[in-house]
């Protein structure tokens, strides 16, 4: 915004949009081309687009990040806000000790957080807020031995979701990978860009995974080593086990 909103003028909002469809392109070909066509919609912009931007592309465009650990953020916006958060309370130089009472106050104050969001969660849909224990007992106890609250949290949270999925098992003849749209249960990544790096003898199977009535569809890999892919991608980015699994 700081150096294209002025030069583009009343442009800017429509170079935006155009901006974020080609950022958030699964496929690095495709981003080129919706690259290409940014530089010749917005003529005024080129220069800033392929001096800057274009050369770190590795780093903020979603074709080329999917494959990272980034816990689900996009920015360190939200890792300065905290740190800013702590320094005003610690103030001057404080000692390790005092350092470790703040940071034991901050994941009380999330913990509550999380407890609210719970009770909150539970009232709307009070028939499945325990359903991750009933369902799941033994995964709900190691998660419970192993997660902070916020984590656990949102692992219940999608294991809550599994229950509204279906699956059925693919064969590589009827894969297909459609260009993917925004919205909550969209692909985080191709499966062809997913699979290009494993040898085809490590893939068990592969099951299609659908919310009921929902177009939206990810895949999910089961590898001979007992680990698993999906194509949201949830495992990789955020480290938590997804409702698709």
């Amino acid at each position: 915004m700081r150096n294209l909103k002025a030069p583009l003028g009343i442009s800017y909002n429509d170079f935006a949009k155009d901006f974020y469809l080609c950022r958030n392109d699964l496929s690095p070909a495709e981003f080129d081309i919706q690259w290409s066509k940014l530089i010749t919609t917005y003529p005024k912009a080129a220069n800033y687009l392929n001096s800057e931007l274009y050369s770190s592309k590795e780093k903020w465009a979603k074709a080329y990040i999917t494959k990272f650990f980034t816990a689900d953020i996009s920015s360190t916006s939200c890792v300065e806000s905290e740190n800013s958060v702590i320094k005003n309370v610690l103030q001057g130089r404080p000692s390790l000790c005092k350092l470790v009472i703040i940071l034991n106050l901050r994941l009380k104050d999330e913990a509550q957080y999380v407890n609210h969001n719970e009770w909150y969660y539970a009232n709307a849909n009070v028939q499945l807020s325990g359903a991750s224990a009933k369902c799941f007992p033994e995964i709900n106890r190691i998660l419970k031995k192993y997660l902070t609250e916020e984590m656990l949290s949102q692992q219940r949270h999608e294991i809550i979701q599994s229950l509204y999925y279906h699956t059925i098992i693919e064969t590589g003849e009827s894969l297909d990978d459609k260009h993917v749209e925004e919205g909550y249960d969209t692909q985080q990544i191709h499966l062809t860009s997913l699979l290009e790096n494993l040898p085809p003898n490590d893939i068990i199977k592969t099951y299609k995974v659908q919310w009921r009535h929902c177009v939206h569809v990810n895949f999910v890999i089961i590898l001979a080593d007992q680990s698993h892919l999906c194509t949201c991608m949830l495992l990789v980015n955020s480290g938590l086990v997804c409702r698709h699994f």
